[in-house]
């Protein structure tokens, strides 16, 4: 049945019904928005953003807790932990203060893994690490004001772009 027959089939549900559907709906993958409905008629429809809006939104970060699952690099075994992520420029990049972190060995090791979100959008995206080493790029995100929390801790920029951990995550399509 097309979208803009089900809009008058709606109106024969039980208004309690549609209401628990509803509420699902939102905890699936958030709040739904109203727009003009097809017709013209000046009626509304409930329009419910697809999981890529969501993910997309979520992604910008707003929120920037995260878990992400490496792969153990001398048991295989995966490792799930929290870090955050900061969005700059539209890349996600993974950092740290200066000093060795096992995620980023592991990367190092096999760079797929699992960026999982766990705000208010819940999803599981497999990605992939991209060591970012070149001097400039990182001193580029280091300079960023989305990593300034982490200037403050170390007193500038050059200690963040010698001894800090950094990754770009690079999400793979379709999986």
């Amino acid at each position: 049945m097309a979208p803009s027959s089900l809009h008058g089939e709606f109106r024969s549900l039980d208004p309690e019904f549609l209401e628990r559907v509803l509420r699902v709906a939102i905890e699936i993958v958030g709040y739904p928005r109203c727009v003009p409905s097809e017709d013209g008629n000046g009626e509304q429809k409930v329009v419910i953003p697809d999981m890529d809006d969501q993910i997309t939104g979520a992604l910008q970060g707003r929120e920037v807790v995260v878990d992400i699952t490496t792969i153990g690099r001398r048991t295989g075994n995966p490792r799930r932990m929290e870090i955050w992520f900061h969005n700059i420029d539209g890349r996600i990049i993974i950092t740290g203060t200066p000093g060795p972190r096992s995620w980023l060995a592991n990367m190092t090791a096999n760079p797929d893994f699992t960026l999982h979100l766990k705000g208010t959008v819940q999803a599981d995206l497999p990605a992939r690490a991209r060591l970012i080493t070149d001097p400039q790029e990182r001193r580029d995100v280091m300079s960023a004001p989305e990593t300034r929390w982490y200037r403050d801790q170390v007193g500038g920029v050059e200690p963040l772009v010698a001894g800090s951990p950094m990754v770009e995550v690079v999400f793979k399509e379709n999986q």
